[in-house]
């Protein structure tokens, strides 16, 4: 099923997403973390995988590593943050 992040935002619990993507630009660090925190959730003792799809838009001169530092990134890499440092450091 395919739907609209607002769908997906803040109380609303479904435990069946398994996958989001952002394919809009996002402002709203808060927005990210919800959406991200639908596909994180599961039942109990379920340890499903979730996928985030984001799309990577650099310029020219710019390496996909520059990415988690651009401006334009700020507010996904604030929500991934929230769900788990270690992966976006890594």
């Amino acid at each position: 099923m395919l739907s609209n992040c607002k769908v997906l935002g803040e109380g609303v619990d479904i435990c069946a997403v398994d996958s989001v993507a952002l394919l809009d630009p996002k402002g709203s660090a808060v927005d990210i973390v919800q959406a991200i925190g639908r596909a994180l959730r599961q039942k109990p003792d379920e340890g499903k995988p979730a996928t985030l799809v984001v799309p990577v838009f650099l310029g020219p001169d710019k390496k996909p590593t520059d990415m988690m530092t651009a401006a334009s990134y700020k507010p996904l890499v604030k929500g991934l943050r929230a769900h788990d440092e270690q992966a976006v450091e890594t």
